[in-house]
């Protein structure tokens, strides 16, 4: 005698359970090619898609079942797929639904303030945080959550303010210190960032962009000097670049960006328009880089491209002065 549907089913989820994840979701898949169905194929599919990170298909199983009462986990993995794959409008449909058909779970309301403030709603994002269900929550995964409303929001010191709640409750939490650090970096303060979460590529990056800053700006008084601050910045930036792999493109990207500014300020100019050249190959270059970029093609006496970077700088910062003058 064959085995049942559900018999079928639960064997698959077993061996995802066991650490097979594609043996499983490749006899999920057989069975519903088969119309093999005891009304949790699709729905046992959708999440284990989710778990290993193929949002996409999650969301076109999840479609294509088109159930109307889907269990709370299915339904919980395909709201999480859908702001995976940033489909907001969908993700927030059915958290909406979540929180309707379990008033009860917490995890909802949590998961559409997540949503809302991913879609730019954040005053929303921090209305939903007050509501009763909300309060049921963790404080921990609350805090996290109303942090993330106020970053995306542009509010990042009122983020910082709710992270540094969230330290003191959990103070081991490195997840926690990391969200704290990365704001803290976006506020130009990376050193503080490394004494809350510790050293990392991106923080040791945010700290050498920070060196190529002062390097600049802080003058010795022996002007023999004048070149040290920037030459420290150099060192460590090329440091850093020998030091990250090459996959970590975005990461390598940023510390290339610095160098431009840190070329040009060591007077280094042929080097500095031709790193900027190579980084404009694989897209804009933001403005604090195309002023130096421009600056280096005056100096090169090659006016008619630099007056185009510094175009650039004006369109976006039209009261940038340096980039004015240049």
């Amino acid at each position: 005698m064959g085995q049942s549907a559900t018999e079928r089913r639960e064997a698959a989820v077993l061996k995802a359970r066991a650490g097979q994840m594609a043996a499983a979701q490749a006899d999920l898949r057989a069975l519903l090619a088969a119309g093999i169905d005891d009304g949790l194929v699709a729905m046992d599919l959708v999440t284990l898609l989710q778990q290993d990170g193929k949002a996409a298909e999650a969301v076109a199983v999840f479609k294509q079942a088109a159930r109307a009462d889907p269990p709370d986990y299915a339904l919980l993995a395909a709201t999480r797929a859908n702001r995976d794959v940033r489909l907001y409008d969908d993700a927030a449909v059915l958290a909406r639904e979540g929180m309707r058909r379990f008033p009860t779970e917490p995890v909802w309301p949590l998961l559409l303030s997540l949503v809302l403030s991913d879609a730019g709603k954040t005053a929303e994002a921090l209305e939903i945080l007050k509501q009763p269900g909300a309060a049921r929550a963790p404080p921990l995964e609350r805090l996290l959550a109303q942090a993330y409303a106020y970053r995306r929001a542009g509010e990042p010191f009122m983020a910082m303010k709710i992270y540094s709640e969230a330290i003191r409750l959990a103070p081991a939490n490195a997840g926690v210190r990391d969200e704290a650090a990365s704001v803290l970096s976006d506020l130009g303060a990376p050193y503080g960032a490394a004494m809350v979460a510790g050293t990392t590529p991106p923080i040791s990056a945010a700290e050498a962009g920070a060196m190529v800053r002062w390097g600049s700006e802080i003058r010795p008084a022996d002007p023999t000097r004048r070149f040290e601050g920037t030459d420290a910045a150099l060192a460590r930036l090329d440091a850093l670049l020998a030091s990250v792999p090459p996959d970590q493109t975005a990461l390598r990207r940023r510390i290339r960006l610095d160098r431009v500014v840190a070329l040009r300020d060591r007077l280094r100019m042929k080097e500095a328009a031709e790193e900027a050249e190579a980084l404009r190959a694989d897209g804009p270059l933001p403005a604090f880089v195309d002023q130096a970029y421009g600056d280096a093609l005056l100096y090169l006496r090659r006016p008619e491209e630099a007056r185009e970077a510094f175009a650039r700088v004006v369109a976006q910062s039209p009261k940038d002065i340096q980039a004015r003058y240049g």
